[in-house]
């Protein structure tokens, strides 16, 4: 109903479908494919079947946080965008707000337990000792970034409920950047 009343201003209902899909899609490639096939791909000129062992497991063990965080960003997008919807401009800074302090404690108490059980994640896996040695010191680098995610995830939940997919796309762009 609402793509028939905003098509009928003149767009079209497809043009109005991917001024918000080519964003998103850029965005779920550039989060998503890009560090793990950059990882995969530094990782494989190194020759060892142990390190991208051990690059798989971490990215693996740690796509669980990451589906937390898209939860929470999801929480903000949903109440931010209702605000938004009414107008009530102050009530969505407050969810933003509410949501960062939420995102930001939630994101402490997971970062701070996988950094001091690091080694116990990675022999739950049963991995041989030296590969968890190895894979230790990567899987506590991996959690700072987990943190990072975390934060910039409700940044983008909130530009999200404010209609504007544009800027998350280039967020994640310049984070994927820095990330190599």
């Amino acid at each position: 109903m609402f793509l028939k009343q905003v098509a009928g201003q003149g767009q079209r209902t497809k043009d109005i479908i991917q001024k918000y899909f080519f964003p998103e899609f850029i965005t779920a490639l550039i989060l998503y494919f890009l560090p793990l096939f950059i990882d995969a791909y530094f990782i494989g000129y190194l020759q060892s079947s142990t390190l991208y062992t051990i690059s798989a497991v971490v990215d693996n063990s740690l796509n669980m946080f990451v589906k937390i965080a898209e939860g929470l960003s999801l929480g903000i997008v949903v109440l931010g965008g209702q605000y938004n919807g009414k107008r009530e401009h102050k009530n969505t800074g407050k969810i933003f707000v509410h949501g960062l302090w939420t995102v930001l404690f939630f994101a402490c108490c997971v970062c701070i337990g996988l950094y001091l059980f690091a080694q116990h994640v990675l022999l739950f896996y049963n991995l041989p000792e030296a590969m968890v040695q190895i894979g230790v010191p990567f899987l506590r680098v991996r959690i700072f970034g987990l943190f990072l995610l975390f934060l910039s995830f409700s940044l983008i939940g909130f530009l999200r409920s404010i209609k504007n997919a544009v800027l998350p796309m280039v967020m994640f762009g310049a984070g994927a950047l820095i990330f190599v």
